[in-house]
């Protein structure tokens, strides 16, 4: 099944004309794009020899042997600053670190970069600024709220990561084609996950949403094929559509809210021609409102409705 392509526009999420483009990017931010990788206009001044991109003396960065360093006075990394550097394999930040912020794109196409360590001062990510790396693993530290749309898209090695505990949100396209990752977290706090944010996670085996969770968009966990169970709040109170097309495997959902939530679409859990997984997959929901999902909306699509306490 085709992984969907955001509802507002193209993959840079500015216009559609990006959406026929083979690197995503339409020719209007290709140019903004090349522009940036040779500006790098980080908050600390620097000059670029354009052609090779050397660093020169009193740089606020450095490449030896592979491995960014970044000066602890950086406070900014701007948009596209080291996107497609395929020879940067780690990104170091100096001890006692200021940075705060790292632009949308900024190491887009870097897809030999495995390794970064994320400063504690860090508090914003731009949109995609890890996409398409080769991050095998990453750690988002405390400071940062809200996950940006397509962040770590395409970084097809990255199995594991660690989110803060006080992440509220994680946006449209976050981790989609993550196919290597195996697990995730979901902090207690994120009570919005945005459509198409685990599309094609490919291993991904089982998922829990925390009890903070009060909107999960279309296509969320679409096509991850290794899904077998999945566990949603209370607190539920808007589903879009098609959140598990394309989990051939799925066998349990475990839904807690007494009330079916109710659907903002009419395709619901499935596609249409997915009617074997509605007869395959169990739906575990309270006792005293089994007959509700029966009745209910959607959810009177599950051939089992069975009593979450005799969930084995």
């Amino acid at each position: 099944m085709a992984w969907r392509k955001p509802h507002n526009g193209g993959a840079c999420g500015h216009c559609r004309s990006c959406e026929n483009s083979p690197s995503g990017i339409c020719s209007r931010h290709m140019n903004l794009r090349t522009v940036c990788i040779f500006l790098l206009s980080l908050v600390a001044a620097s000059r670029i020899d354009a052609e090779a991109q050397d660093v020169v003396d009193n740089s606020p960065w450095s490449v030896t042997d592979s491995v960014l360093t970044v000066s602890k006075t950086v406070l900014r990394v701007e948009a596209y600053a080291f996107a497609d550097r395929t020879d940067i394999r780690e990104v170091r930040f100096e001890d006692g670190s200021r940075l705060h912020s790292i632009g949308e794109y900024a190491f887009m196409g870097c897809s030999n970069l495995k390794n970064i360590t994320l400063p504690a001062s860090l508090r914003t990510l731009g949109e995609g600024c890890f996409r398409e790396c080769g991050l095998t693993s990453l750690a988002v530290p405390d400071g940062v709220k809200e996950l940006p749309k397509g962040m770590c898209a395409w970084n097809e090695e990255l199995r594991t990561v660690s989110l803060p505990a006080g992440l509220a949100d994680i946006a449209a396209h976050a981790f989609a084609y993550c196919k290597s990752l195996e697990s995730i977290e979901i902090p207690r706090a994120v009570s919005h996950i945005g459509n198409n944010a685990f599309s094609c996670c490919y291993t991904l085996a089982e998922v829990t949403l925390p009890r903070a969770m009060r909107e999960l968009e279309s296509y969320a966990f679409s096509d991850c094929r290794s899904l077998r169970g999945a566990v949603m709040p209370a607190n539920s109170r808007l589903l879009g559509e098609l959140i598990f097309s394309g989990c051939e495997n799925l066998t349990s959902i475990t839904v807690m809210s007494p009330a079916p939530p109710p659907f903002d679409c009419d395709s619901f859990i499935f596609e249409p021609d997915e009617a074997r997984l509605y007869s395959r997959c169990r739906l575990y929901v309270p006792a005293e409102s089994v007959n509700r999902y029966r009745t209910a909306r959607g959810w009177k699509l599950f051939t089992n409705i069975i009593p979450v306490s005799h969930r084995k």
